[in-house]
C-alpha cells in the first residue's frame, strides 16, 4: 500500500500543467528580451507561480568546489534571507547551490528553479509539493523541447537565463576559467549588480567591483520590490 501511494503521487507531479510563456505575454520578463544576448526574445516553459518574476530576484551561481569558509558563510547567508524581501533564482546544480536550495525551501523563501532541460517528463521532487501548492516555487526552462538530459551546453544556456532574470547576482565563489566566472563577467557586461561573501578575496571579485551582502541587507523593503525587469547596480564597500 505504501509503495502504491508513492507511485500515485509521482504521477500527479508529472501531470502538473506546463505553461508556455511567449514574448508579449504579460508574465514575460523584459529582462529576457534585453539580456539573453540571442538577438530576439524566446519563449520559455513554466510550472508554478509566475508572479514571483515580478519581484526582485537574486541569481545564485557558484562553482562546484569552493573553500570551507565560503561554505560556512553561505549557510549563514541563506539562513538570514528575508522570505518577504527577495526571491532566489538559480539552476541549483552545484553542491553548494543544492544545499542552499534545501535551506531556502525549509525557510519558506520563494524560489525560481531553472532547469537545463525541457520540463516535459521532468520528475519534480516530493519536497517541492507544499511550496508549489503555496505558490512559493516556480519551475522554469528555456527549452521547449529537446534532450531530456542536461548537457554542458544546455547548462551554459540555463545559467545565462538565470543571469538575465536576476536583478543582482550572488556569486559566493567563482573558479578561474569556470562557469561562475563567466557569469560574473556576463553580469558586468549587462550592468547587473554582483555581490559575494565577505570571505571571498578573489582578484576577480575585486576587479569587477563586487559588493558585499551588506548592500542587500541595508536596502529597504520598498526598494526590494521593484518593477519587473529593473536592474540593481551595487557598489563595493
Amino acid at each position: 500500500m505504501r509503495s502504491s501511494r508513492k507511485s500515485i503521487r509521482a504521477v500527479e507531479f508529472r501531470r502538473l500543467p506546463i505553461r508556455i510563456v511567449r514574448p508579449g505575454d504579460p508574465c514575460y520578463p523584459s529582462t529576457l528580451a534585453i539580456h539573453q544576448g540571442i538577438g530576439h526574445p524566446l519563449p520559455f516553459t513554466a510550472i508554478g507561480n509566475l508572479r514571483l518574476l515580478e519581484d526582485r530576484l537574486i541569481g545564485l551561481v557558484c562553482s562546484a568546489r569552493c573553500p570551507g569558509p565560503v561554505i560556512l558563510e553561505m549557510y549563514d547567508v541563506v539562513s538570514s534571507i528575508d522570505p518577504e524581501g527577495w526571491v532566489v533564482v538559480g539552476g541549483f546544480h552545484s553542491p553548494m547551490e543544492r544545499q542552499c536550495l534545501e535551506v531556502l525551501i525549509a525557510r519558506r523563501v520563494p524560489v525560481v528553479f531553472c532547469a537545463a532541460r525541457p520540463l516535459e517528463g521532468m520528475r519534480i521532487p516530493v519536497a517541492w509539493r507544499t511550496p508549489l501548492a503555496e505558490d512559493r516555487i516556480l519551475i522554469l526552462s528555456p527549452f521547449l523541447e529537446g534532450n531530456r538530459r542536461a548537457t554542458k551546453g544546455t547548462a551554459s544556456h540555463r545559467n545565462r537565463f538565470v543571469a538575465a532574470l536576476a536583478s543582482v547576482l550572488l556569486i559566493p565563489y567563482a573558479r578561474a576559467g569556470g562557469v561562475a566566472e563567466a557569469i560574473a563577467q556576463l553580469a558586468v557586461n549587462w550592468r547587473k549588480g554582483v555581490v559575494t561573501v565577505s570571505v571571498n578575496d578573489q582578484p576577480l571579485m575585486q576587479e569587477i567591483g563586487a559588493g558585499t551582502l551588506a548592500h542587500l541587507e541595508t536596502m529597504s523593503r520598498s526598494e526590494r520590490r521593484g518593477k519587473r525587469g529593473a536592474t540593481l547596480v551595487l557598489t563595493p564597500e
